[in-house]
């Protein structure tokens, strides 16, 4: 009797999948126990490069800047994102082309976090059933990625208002060990990956330097478009997230600037700019996190993963809860253990490995879509 409920048994993966913001196919919460066979979340990909000004106009902001901003990483990971960490002094005393990352870049529970290379971290998130533990990106350069936030010193000399914001964000993003094309498994930067760079300043960005009778207060005209078509030939997918002073009467302390071009590089790219002055820092930074969700609306889906090889002829695929075709043009067809991008527009995003249901055509998931998979492992077939 037990032998014939043995051969009965079923291995059934549902691979469910939602977008709740633009880059889509996340659960609200993210499963971390994986306690249904196959029960998985792709988590969307974001590196954030936060820049703060660290002068001494930011004496009543920065005591409480490290909890917030580990708040908001730790929302991010609620919301299912896949981030990796690390803030930018933007004081002319520490530029973008030297800023150290080593032991500096936070990183989410979808990586292994496990510096030791022990591979015994508790925390690590499978981002599907069969994921391989040790990232390639954390354990061939582990200095890059530890789960920390650094917070730049506050710098009183350098405190005469220059702050060569953008200036700094670009060269640093620029950087071959940050940006590195060459061996993607050693760049701060994913291919795969969202960019999000952020400003936390109330000055003013000074990246174009002085007029040559500088009087105190008179920066040169920064060329933001210029600094933000930089930033696009990085990643196409960036984001610039503005949180500034937008009037600068009673801003927390006298001193402050109007950060215009900051808000104009967010602009630019479609992101949201808050006002220092106004709005609790908590809250600026929540409102980044749901500008972040919103824009996983626009992802679209174009290959779901299964965690184990499966007999094909048994596999059963569901577009929110409908049936869909084994078909090339408005269906899905079975691609075989592989290496892809899990997601296809607006850029290739998301990149995992393992055994590939392709989406085609009006099969393809969007926004709120949710898909299945249902299969028997390979060598099972069914007793009907």
């Amino acid at each position: 009797m037990k032998q014939n409920i043995l051969n009965r048994l079923i291995l059934i993966s549902s691979l469910t999948l939602s977008a709740c913001g633009p880059q889509a196919y996340v659960p609200s919460t993210v499963v971390s126990d994986q306690s249904a066979a196959g029960d998985m979340s792709l988590p969307p990909k974001v590196d954030i490069v936060l820049g703060l000004s660290n002068g001494g106009t930011m004496q009543n902001i920065y005591p409480g800047l490290q909890p917030e901003i580990a708040a908001f990483a730790t929302s991010l990971q609620n919301k299912g994102w896949d981030y990796r960490f690390v803030t930018l002094s933007l004081s002319e005393s520490s530029p973008g082309l030297t800023a150290s990352v080593n032991q500096a870049v936070a990183v989410s529970n979808y990586h292994s976090n496990d510096v030791s290379g022990s591979n015994n971290s508790t925390s690590w998130l499978p981002s599907f059933p069969g994921a391989i533990q040790s990232d390639p990106q954390f354990f061939m350069n582990p200095l890059f990625f530890t789960p920390t936030l650094s917070i730049p010193a506050l710098d009183y000399t350098y405190n005469n208002g220059r702050e060569s914001g953008l200036k700094n964000q670009t060269n640093f993003i620029s950087r071959t060990d940050v940006n590195n094309v060459a061996n993607p498994s050693l760049s701060l930067i994913r291919p795969d990956s969202m960019l999000a760079v952020m400003t936390i300043s109330n000055g003013k960005d000074t990246s174009d330097g002085w007029y040559s009778a500088w009087n105190g207060m008179q920066a040169n005209t920064v060329n933001v478009a210029s600094y933000v078509a930089q930033m696009q030939a990085v990643r196409s997918t960036v984001k610039y997230y503005a949180i500034v002073a937008h009037n600068t009467t009673n801003c927390r302390v006298g001193g402050a600037w109007s950060g215009m071009d900051y808000e104009k590089a967010a602009q630019l790219t479609g992101g949201i700019s808050q006002d220092i002055c106004t709005t609790p820092i908590p809250n600026a930074l929540d409102a980044v996190a749901q500008n972040l969700q919103v824009q996983r609306l626009s992802f679209v889906k174009k290959y779901l993963v299964l965690g184990t090889d499966p007999n094909v002829a048994t596999i059963k695929v569901f577009k929110n809860g409908a049936l869909i075709p084994n078909d090339a043009t408005n269906g899905w067809t079975y691609t075989g253990y592989s290496t892809q991008y899990t997601i296809d527009s607006p850029v290739p995003m998301a990149q995992a490995t393992g055994y590939m249901i392709e989406l085609h055509g009006t099969a393809k998931l969007h926004g709120f879509d949710k898909g299945r998979v249902e299969y028997m492992n390979a060598g099972a077939t069914s007793s009907h």
